[in-house]
Order: structure tokens, then C-alpha cells, then sequence
């Protein structure tokens, strides 16, 4: 279930306000880490030259040949050396283009505020994987089913903006006849605003439909909104133009008007 253009765009905007402050931070974290390591390779640099410097001022002090041969001996050594410190120190990632998720000290959940379907909620996201019991749990139900953590945060997302959204009853909108069907305390998960519940319940609804057996092959965000089109083709009208259904989920419509299993999939991934 969806929710109205003008509770999302309220949801949204609890979540927007510290989005440009996390982008500061892993930036200053970025850079810093850059920094450090030109440090360090710079200040080897410098130990290196230092040490030449000293093994040529010994030859030249030490050695009874001529100046011309102690440059050949010289060369000689700076070449063995030179192949000595490339195995040594490895330089090339010098130009190397980290992404987000090498920062160190980043924020728990920051990889979605570049995350243009969940940048939004962000936030919110940050605060539930730091409740350690929930960030097991997403963990558990993505290896489970073999689906992405980011998919099972999409579909919270469009369902209930991740339950900052006072319409929203439950995370994933799981109505009475399926939750009787999965055995889910429907008044108790209502009342809920522990989010390891909101899990829970989603893992009940899942199993009903022996969702492992899919091993991934069927997106979770069908599942939720149309179960029993879990196995049709991807042309397969759901809701037709002008039901029920589709007048409380109006953006499950493909172009058409209806509800196919490809428009639903397509809503729920961020596609639509």
C-alpha cells in the first residue's frame, strides 16, 4: 500500500535536514584518509632520498676509484634498489577512485544518502542499523531470502516511510487477512513501534508464502503487494484501471493504466 503524495512529501523532508552534514563528514573523513597516505608515502619518499644520499657520500669517501666509476657503481645500486622498493611499496593506488563505502568513521547507513530512492530517509535508516537487534535481523532476512537489505528498506519505505509516517499502520502495510494467514498479532504489530517487531512480522508474512523456496527470484515488493501474481509473466494485469486496489495505489500503474506484475516490481524497486 502507498501512501498519499502529501504524506510522503512530509515523511521525506523529517529524514532531508542532516543529509548535507553526513556528506561533510564522509567528505572531511575522505579527504583526511587521502591526505594521510600522501603523507606517509611522501615521508618515505624522503627517507629513501636521504638514505641515497648517504650510501653515495660513503662510496665517494670510502672507495679508492675515480669518480666515474664510483657514479657506474652507483647507478648500478640505485637500479637493484629501485626493483627492491617497487615490490616493497606498491604506489598504485594513487590514482585509485574509492568509493563511499571506504570511508572510515562514516555514519552506520550513510551508503544511502547517495542513494537517490532513499536519500530521503536516510536518516532514518542511520538510526535503525544502529539499534543492534535490527541490523541483525535485516541481515538474517537478507541472507534468508536472498535478497538485498536495500530491497527490504525500499519496500519499508514505500509502504510506511520506514514508520515515520503516521498513516501508516505497520513498516509494510500488512493487512488482517494476511496476517491471520501468517499467524501475525495484527493489533499488537499495530501498536508496535519497535522496528525489530515490524521484522518479525514481515519474516511470518514471508514464510506463509514460502518465500525462501524463490531464493531471491521473485521480488519482495511483489510479494507485498499481490502475492498470488508471484508466478505470472511480467505482462500480467494485477489490477485493472479503475479498482479498488489500484484507486489506494495509484502509482502501482504502469502506462496503460493497469497494474501489471512488471509495473508493481518497478514501483517498489524505484524504477517507476
Amino acid at each position: 500500500m502507498s501512501l498519499p503524495p502529501d504524506k510522503e512529501r512530509q515523511a521525506a523532508s523529517i529524514h532531508a535536514e542532516r543529509i548535507a552534514d553526513w556528506k561533510g563528514v564522509a567528505q572531511a573523513n575522505k579527504a583526511d584518509t587521502i591526505q594521510q597516505g600522501f603523507m606517509r608515502r611522501q615521508e618515505t619518499k624522503e627517507k629513501m632520498e636521504a638514505a641515497r644520499r648517504g650510501v653515495k657520500n660513503s662510496l665517494k669517501t670510502s672507495s679508492s676509484v675515480d669518480d666515474s666509476k664510483s657514479d657506474e657503481a652507483m647507478s648500478e645500486f640505485y637500479g637493484t634498489w629501485d626493483d627492491i622498493l617497487e615490490k616493497e611499496f606498491d604506489y598504485s593506488d594513487m590514482d585509485t577512485d574509492y568509493g563511499e563505502e571506504s570511508i572510515p568513521n562514516r555514519p552506520v547507513g550513510s551508503e544511502y544518502f547517495t542513494d537517490s530512492d532513499l536519500v530521503d530517509f536516510s536518516d532514518t535508516i542511520k538510526e535503525l542499523k544502529e539499534n543492534e537487534k535490527f541490523s541483525a535481523k535485516l541481515t538474517a532476512l537478507s541472507e534468508k531470502y536472498n535478497i538485498s537489505e536495500r530491497e527490504i528498506l525500499m519496500v519499508g519505505a514505500k509502504e510506511s516511510s520506514l514508520m515515520t509516517n503516521p498513516a501508516a499502520k505497520n513498516m509494510f502495510q500488512i493487512l488482517a487477512i494476511p496476517a491471520k494467514e501468517a499467524g501475525i498479532d495484527l493489533k499488537k504489530l499495530n501498536k508496535s513501534n519497535n522496528p525489530v517487531d515490524q521484522l518479525n512480522a514481515l519474516e511470518k508474512y514471508l514464510d506463509r508464502w514460502d518465500y525462501a523456496e524463490y531464493n531471491g527470484s521473485v521480488p519482495l515488493g511483489l510479494l507485498i503487494a499481490a502475492p498470488s501474481a508471484r508466478d505470472k509473466d511480467k505482462d500480467f494485469v494485477v489490477y485493472k484501471e479503475g479498482s479498488k486496489a489500484l484507486e489506494g495505489n495509484p502509482k502501482w500503474a504502469g502506462e496503460d493504466g493497469n497494474a501489471t506484475v512488471e509495473s508493481i516490481i518497478k514501483f517498489y524497486r524505484g524504477d517507476a
